[in-house]
């Protein structure tokens, strides 16, 4: 298979929680690497060297690798700096491209993007992502910033590691990266016009799906 990187972590940048992501970036990067047995995650910090262009490269990144995992909070999608939006604009058809070559039987089964939620909730993630791998961070912030031994923790790097691994063998199996890295190539960029617009349909999709759950939740009392 021909893929550089073993996962593309998407995440908006914030110097007071840096602590807490570069040790989620280890977490990430030694569950992907016993899934794929890839040393090597993109994560821009990292992976994008002085001087290299920023838009190409991230381009690059997405596609060369096996997954694409977002660390969704509040403000990931957001106007005044797009470039998560762009990167998850880009992921998503990625994923579509993939699971239109997979057998019906394997679509349900394959995940591309494999969405952390580090502020935010489940059932309202950006449209076109699946809450069925999701994995939920902020039960778990404390013991990530302290690197905490913990069996919660344990737990969550095996239900990602297991996650990783189901999806990889399927990408294996019909040899994805082999197979479909000109297609990924041909994916257009789109204008800082085209992002924003996406952003906002995303902050519409959510308002809608929040106006739709708040008389279930006052009827819960919630």
């Amino acid at each position: 298979m021909a893929f550089d990187y073993s996962c593309f972590i998407s995440y908006r940048h914030n110097e007071n929680e840096k602590i807490f992501y570069t040790n989620l970036r280890n977490i990430i990067q030694s569950e992907a690497l016993t899934a794929t047995n890839k040393n090597n995650s993109f994560f821009d910090e990292n992976s994008i060297k002085y001087g290299e262009e920023w838009n190409d490269k991230i381009y690059i990144g997405v596609n060369g690798s096996y997954f694409f995992i977002p660390i969704l909070h509040y403000n990931y999608l957001h106007i005044e700096n797009n470039w998560c939006a762009r990167e998850l604009m880009h992921a998503l058809k990625v994923e579509e491209i993939i699971r239109k070559k997979l057998p019906e039987e394997e679509r349900e089964k394959f995940f591309y993007i494999i969405p952390f939620i580090y502020r935010g909730k489940p059932d309202n993630l950006p449209k076109g992502l699946s809450n069925k791998k999701a994995l939920a961070l902020q039960p778990f912030e404390y013991l990530i910033i302290k690197n905490d031994v913990s069996q919660e923790l344990i737990n969550l790097k095996q239900q990602l590691c297991d996650t990783l691994t189901e999806c990889y063998k399927i990408l294996d199996k019909y040899n994805i990266a082999g197979n479909f890295q000109q297609l990924f190539k041909k994916i257009p960029k789109p204008t800082d016009a085209e992002v924003n617009a996406w952003i906002l349909e995303q902050k519409n999709f959510s308002k809608q799906k929040e106006a739709q759950q708040e008389p279930v939740l006052k009827k819960n009392g919630i």
